[in-house]
């Protein structure tokens, strides 16, 4: 992606986030995405949630603002099967 830095399982707050992708600019959105599977269509709300809920309670994002980023946008994806739920939390 040009323009961005996509990091992978990297290192934040108390574990590791699923997916970073951070702009060369500090004044554009960084992201953090965290990744779940469900087990049934009726879950996908669910993990979805939850994975927003780790993002938060882990403070993937901490990373991200001591390294000058002053909007971080939070993504939880959900997966059952070919289907997929996103959440988004700034």
């Amino acid at each position: 992606m040009k323009g961005y830095i996509v990091k992978s399982n990297r290192e934040g707050g108390s574990r590791r986030s699923d997916l970073f992708v951070k702009p060369v600019t500090r004044r554009k959105a960084a992201f953090v995405i965290e990744f779940k599977i469900a087990k049934s269509f009726d879950d996908l709300d669910c993990m979805a949630d939850a994975a927003i809920q780790q993002i938060e309670e882990r403070n993937y994002a901490a990373e991200l603002h001591s390294d000058g980023y002053k909007e971080v946008i939070k993504y939880g994806i959900a997966f059952f099967g070919k289907d997929c739920l996103i959440k988004m939390r700034e």
